[in-house]
């Protein structure tokens, strides 16, 4: 794909909706939109409940995003990429 730095993914991050909040599998996935690849797959204390945000902080980029809600315990998580 033209544009694309190579080794750099451009990812596609899906969390279960809160409109799902009853599922109790919540999970987070990581996928490469080139290849379709899933990268990396992880349980979740909680659905999300709002948008994913990224932000770097020395040299590393991260994604954040709420969980819980409805009863069930609020908390922000974050990952590393």
């Amino acid at each position: 794909m033209p544009g694309l730095v190579p080794g750099v993914h451009v990812l596609l991050i899906y969390l279960r909706p809160v409109r799902d909040l009853f599922n109790f599998d919540p999970h987070l996935w990581v996928y490469d939109k080139a290849s379709c690849e899933m990268l990396a797959e992880m349980e979740l204390p909680a659905n999300a409940t709002g948008s994913p945000i990224t932000y770097m902080a020395g040299g590393k980029q991260f994604i954040v995003f709420p969980v819980g809600g409805s009863g069930l315990v609020e908390e922000l998580i974050a990952v590393s990429l």
